[in-house]
């Protein structure tokens, strides 16, 4: 029996320590674009896995405006 869709969640570990954000997802739709992108789950059970990302490669888009967080600070960017 495959997961709810309310049990396909991803989380996103983002902390001041690390130079690198971990993301873990039970979500075979996030899965696939992180592994379209290059990345390669560093654990993986059944659905679920767990991948490193570097903090620069975060961006956040809300509307029209997306924001890069790297160093600590968000750079804005307009489209």
């Amino acid at each position: 029996m495959g997961l709810s869709r309310e049990e396909q969640e991803t989380i996103i570990i983002w902390n001041e320590r690390d130079p690198e954000v971990k993301i873990y997802t039970a979500s075979s739709r996030v899965a696939y674009r992180l592994r379209k992108i290059g990345l390669t789950p560093i654990k993986q059970e059944g659905p679920e896995m767990s991948f490193v990302v570097p903090k620069a490669a975060i961006r956040v888009k809300t509307g029209t405006r997306a924001v890069r967080v790297a160093a600590g600070l968000p750079r804005w960017r307009k489209k």
